[in-house]
Order: structure tokens, then sequence, then C-alpha cells
């Protein structure tokens, strides 16, 4: 070491062994191994460490025509299934906003010339494929907020729409055509449920999944109003960004016509 000090001119130690660490051992490949070794599979997470936070909601009503078909959706998602046959099923956990400049993808609609790609945000949603495949704009899926219950299944109750899938590589996001079981996805066109997570279905015989409960309460209640009256449509897609973005925000519109922000603080 001391050989390789004078040599290099180095005046630590620590400064070699970095450098050869970062030539022979790069971080990034260390922790991708770690976490291939250590981190359970897929199907071992949901089938034996997040048994009940990985499942779907039990059914309230229906048919015994539609009770076979949830329990065989009930199961492919326990176990991570991947297949032709499979049904297809996702949870968006979260949402993120992220500028354009971030994102590839040729069939975007142009913006405006002379504009700034990165002063324009997309809602991108977070989300986990928990089987199936999930593909970008060749299927409609059913979109099941987290409050959907059998009893309350009105006509049209549930939204139907295509996604996008985007593959995610770091901060930015790469379009791709289909996400396998068992993958995190970014989705895109999902920002007008105004939901803060929604389960993904190509099936109507489908129950939210149960997720987490972090518990989270808010605290404080404001009436907020735009400035100019002009500005109205500005602040309630503001206010969209904001409760999407974070967990303990709500936004509600009353009767009268006020929108009342609740936080934690």
């Amino acid at each position: 070491m001391q050989q390789l000090l004078s040599r290099t001119g180095a005046s630590y130690e620590s400064s070699i062994v970095s450098a050869v660490l970062r030539r022979y051992r790069p971080l990034s490949d260390a922790v991708l191994d770690a976490v291939c070794e250590m981190c359970p599979s897929p199907e071992d997470a949901s089938t034996k460490f997040r048994t009940r936070a990985l499942a779907l909601r039990d059914q309230d009503g229906g048919s015994s025509d539609n009770d076979s078909e949830f329990k065989r959706i009930q199961e492919s998602v326990r176990h991570c299934k991947l297949g032709e046959d499979v049904p297809t099923v996702a949870h968006v956990c979260k949402f993120t906003s992220t500028n354009r400049s971030s994102v590839t993808d040729a069939d975007l609609s142009q913006l405006p010339l002379g504009s700034d790609p990165s002063s324009a945000n997309m809602i991108m949603g977070i989300a986990r494929v928990l089987c199936g495949t999930l593909r970008t704009e060749d299927i409609e899926y059913h979109m099941f907020g987290p409050r959907y219950t059998k009893s309350n299944d009105l006509n049209n109750a549930v939204p139907k729409q295509t996604i996008r899938c985007y593959l995610l590589m770091g901060s930015s996001f790469v379009r791709v055509s289909s996400v396998p079981a068992g993958h995190i996805c970014a989705i895109y066109n999902l920002e007008g449920l105004q939901l803060k997570n929604v389960t993904i279905c190509d099936t109507m015989n489908c129950m939210p999944l149960r997720g987490f409960d972090f518990g989270l309460q808010p605290l404080v209640k404001v009436n907020v109003e735009p400035v100019l009256a002009s500005d109205t449509e500005i602040l309630e897609r503001g206010l969209l960004k904001l409760s999407l973005a974070d967990a303990s925000v709500e936004v509600t519109a009353t009767s009268k016509g006020e929108r009342i922000l609740a936080c934690l603080g």
C-alpha cells in the first residue's frame, strides 16, 4: 500500500481503495447484486412476507360465475403468475410529477413552437405489475379506486381507458410496449382519475389491492381561492397535482364552490 501511495501521489489509503473499488467493483453493481441475493422474489413477497398487503380485497357480493373468476385473479396475484391466459393486474401506489424532457416517447403530442420541454410537467403513476403482462395502448383497463366495492357497482362506475407504460431509468422514463409481472414501471394517462392509488385490471371481476395503511390524517383545513378568477383552472390543476403527489393531502369541493385543502401542516 505504501508503494501505491508513493507512486500515485495519493495522501490517504482510502483514496486508493476507493479507486480500486470504482474500477473493479462499482457501487451500482454491488447494490444490484445485493438486492438480487437478499431481497425476496416477487412471488415470495406476496406468498410469504406481504401476504395481506399484496392481496386483493374480498368481494362483498356478485354471482357465482364472478366469484370463480375473482378467485382465479386472486390466485394469479398471490403467485405473481405470468402467461398469455393469465389476467393482468397492476397497482399504482403513488404518483409523481416529472418534466417532459425526462420522458422518451416519440408519440407524445408536440409542444407549441418555442416552448421549453423542461417546463412542461407530466404526472406519472408508479405501479407494480402483480400478474400477467401490462401493455401500452393495446387494451382498455378497468380502474378500481381504493373505495370501490361491489355493492356500489353501478353502470359505468369503473373507468376504463388505455395507458402508456414507461421503464424507470433513474430520473428518466423510457416508453416500452409491455411490462411483465413482478416489475415496477411508470404509467401515463391516469391523472384524470383523481385517485391517490388505483388497481388496474383487464377484467371487470377484480377488486382493489389491500395495500398499506400509513394512518396519515390531515390536521389542517384551509379554503384556497385564486387571486384572479381567470386563474381558477390553473389553481385546480395545481391542487390536483399536489393531491396526487402527497398522500396526506386531500382536496375537496363544497356545494358553495369552496376548495378545501386538508394537509398535515
